[in-house]
């Protein structure tokens, strides 16, 4: 039961509005959560430490979001589909490409009920599968996926596998290039890779040379490049209430639970971000933990069934 009342404590407000034990919902979504999270963890560890403290954490933020997810209204979001996105991403979200959870196509938004131009809080309310303009926890509205070549406003709206590219005059989507690819202004690498030379390349490992204009280096792992000694260097990790930010060359960023605030210079004080139930403003930077956003003042689990 403390599972289930775990749940409820992000979604809703006590133990009452909890899912059933064995509700075929929370078992999908506590197997995907678990799942990505191990997969970004196995690729990028430093961003789940950073944000989610550790993998358990991670994976019961994921499954709240997962929960409001399938139970919005006129979604085709179902059991069967998480389950399903959960059982393919250890074998195919690959480290060359942890950031492109779109490219497992088990993974992709399920057609739901909802025409184009209606309101949505979810992809996978929408028939076109794109809720587009969801941003900090409001509503979007349902259209159409650009296809490649065309303009479009964010690498959200585009096709899958394609980035909202700026052009001469334009942002057109296009195709990501992965290790071993070309690139230039005009079309982007598949994170983690980056561009040198015109060629994209996989990030350079801790202590290794690195190209301080380019920033190679693995920022997954908590590497960056050094301003100064231009080799891939470790952030230093600061705790609530000490000072974060740059101090030249050497970089300092939070711990899990507390963003940089800066105040001038590149440097600034570790803030506590708000956990669910407490309050923000959608102008702080990351005012709340990593799974929630900021709504209505206050930081809590996105509510698509709210987008009618």
């Amino acid at each position: 039961m403390r599972r289930a009342c775990l749940l409820a404590v992000v979604i809703a407000a006590g133990c009452a509005d909890a899912p059933p034990l064995g509700d075929p919902n929370a078992v999908a979504c506590d197997a995907l959560g678990a799942a990505w999270c191990k997969a970004v963890a196995a690729c990028a560890p430093y961003l789940v430490s950073s944000q989610y403290g550790d993998i358990a954490n991670c994976g019961k933020r994921q499954a709240a979001v997962c929960m409001a997810r399938v139970t919005a209204p006129d979604t085709g979001y179902n059991a069967a589909a998480i389950q399903g996105c959960a059982t393919a991403l250890p074998g195919a979200l690959e480290c060359e490409y942890y950031t492109a959870i779109d490219a497992v196509s088990a993974c992709q938004p399920k057609a739901g009920k909802r025409k184009n131009a209606e309101p949505c809080g979810d992809h996978s309310q929408c028939q076109s599968g794109l809720c587009s303009g969801l941003d900090a926890g409001m509503c979007g509205q349902c259209l159409s996926r650009v296809a490649s070549g065309k303009a479009c406003s964010a690498t959200a709206d585009c096709e899958f596998g394609l980035s909202c590219v700026a052009t001469q005059s334009v942002k057109v989507c296009t195709p990501r290039s992965p290790v071993g690819g070309t690139c230039d202004k005009s079309k982007v690498c598949l994170a983690p890779a980056v561009c040198i030379g015109g060629g994209c390349v996989a990030p350079a490992g801790l202590g290794k040379p690195c190209d301080t204009a380019a920033k190679n280096c693995d920022a997954g792992a908590g590497h960056y490049c050094h301003d100064h000694k231009a080799v891939c260097t470790a952030y230093q990790v600061a705790k609530e209430g000490e000072p974060c930010g740059y101090f030249d060359g050497d970089r300092v960023a939070c711990a899990h639970g507390a963003t940089c605030k800066l105040a001038g210079g590149g440097k600034g004080t570790c803030e506590k971000q708000a956990d669910n139930g407490g309050s923000c403003s959608v102008g702080q930077a990351a005012p709340c933990r990593a799974g929630l956003v900021c709504n209505a003042g206050v930081c809590g689990v996105t509510k698509p069934a709210a987008c009618q």
